[in-house]
């Protein structure tokens, strides 16, 4: 046992190199750029004598300067990438070993970099988001919402208690209560399922339609301090901040400003 954590030790104390091509993705970059150029710039063909003359680490300077990769887009191993991660996460040093264009490999390795931040700190939400936040966000997840929504609530938690602390506060306590109620959850969910319909879905203006009615129920009878805090500047920087949407949550958005512009009850159309 002592000689295989010894071995373990002394392992993780080795770097670990990685190649790009072939093993961190699944394509060769260089083949993958010049069949880039070809659908881009067909006549900058008509240069690859010259660029290869050169020597292959001119002509892998000149394509990446010609076309760039969308190194987000590339298929990459995922198993290894969760190997790395692990490896990463013990202390092992890791490089990126690869005959592709140094500027390539630079922006391959930044995504990577930018991945494992993302993942930490989606493992660890308590470190940034209060514990009620925390507790509404766990709760979401055992109610069966996306990932996709649980990080875009999770998010723009974050933003809201940055910049107001105290809206944070109200706005929690009215999502924990509203989460608690059966009909905001189906709506909850009917919205988050809502986000890969097609634009011309039927099914968004019913949706639109029980939005407003509970709404409506809901704040009923309320006083106006005991309703959230709705910033008009924050609800438009948290809004702007995600940068997530689809045609249908769009049109959705786009369904609610109509009615409420045209004064249509839900259930209405604007004929009756």
């Amino acid at each position: 046992m002592n000689t295989a954590i010894a071995d373990t030790a002394q392992a993780l104390q080795r770097p670990l190199c990685v190649d790009l091509d072939g093993t961190l993705t699944k394509v060769d970059t260089l083949y993958d750029s010049l069949m880039l150029l070809v659908r881009k710039n067909p006549r900058a063909l008509l240069q690859l004598p010259a660029w290869l003359a050169g020597g292959k680490a001119n002509l892998k300077a000149h394509l990446t300067s010609a076309v760039t990769l969308d190194v987000t887009r590339l298929p990459y191993n995922q198993a290894l990438l969760a190997y790395l991660h692990h490896q990463r996460e013990q202390g092992r040093i890791i490089y990126l070993a690869t005959g592709a264009n140094r500027n390539l490999a630079e922006r391959a390795e930044e995504l990577l970099r930018a991945r494992e931040r993302i993942a930490q700190l989606s493992a660890g939400d308590r470190l940034f988001v209060s514990d009620e936040v925390a507790d509404y966000l766990d709760e979401l997840h055992e109610l069966g919402m996306s990932q996709r929504a649980v990080q875009l609530e999770r998010d723009g938690w974050i933003l809201m208690q940055s910049v107001s602390p105290k809206a944070a506060a109200v706005w929690i306590a009215d999502k924990r209560n509203g989460i608690s109620d059966p009909e905001f959850r189906a709506i909850y969910l009917e919205y988050d399922a809502a986000f890969d319909w097609s634009p011309d879905d039927p099914r968004l203006y019913a949706l639109s339609d029980r939005s407003q009615r509970w709404f409506a129920d809901s704040t009923a009878g309320r006083e106006p301090a005991g309703r959230s805090i709705q910033d008009p500047a924050i609800v438009k920087l948290i809004a702007a901040s995600s940068g997530v949407s689809s045609p249908a949550w769009d049109r959705l958005a786009m369904i609610a400003k109509e009615r409420r512009a045209g004064g249509v009850a839900p259930g209405q159309s604007r004929q009756s």
